[in-house]
């Protein structure tokens, strides 16, 4: 699962501080472009970066941001993964515009698909 300038959103929800969304980011340019919109390094993973949000619009503005830097996000079978919380969003008209999914067909192996 782990590759050189892997960037995807990760996870989205609640923290022992807060909301909070949760990107893997592996790629030095990202990181700068995520600086912009309020992301900060994981004390504890340097490869994490983390953004607080406070309400569902926040949450909405700050996942459109993070879909114009081009930033994948995960997708999954089960639960409630990034991107069927993007789609929740859309859905209810407070996102709007395609992102791009991303799942793993193996460890090394990745697809990646425009919705």
């Amino acid at each position: 699962m782990q590759s050189l300038n892997e960037v995807y959103v990760e996870w989205i929800g609640e923290g022992w501080r807060g909301n909070l969304i949760e990107i893997r980011c592996d790629n030095r340019i990202k990181r700068i472009e995520l600086k912009k919109i309020g992301a900060k390094r994981s004390v504890f993973n340097p490869k994490i970066m983390k953004i607080k949000y406070k309400s569902e619009k926040e949450l909405a503005d700050i996942l459109s941001k993070i879909r114009d830097i081009g930033i994948p996000f995960v997708g999954g079978p089960a639960g409630w993964p990034p991107s069927s919380i993007f789609e929740h969003l859309r859905e209810k008209g407070m996102i709007d515009g395609n992102y791009i999914n991303i799942t793993w067909r193996n460890p090394n192996e990745t697809i990646k698909v425009e919705r």
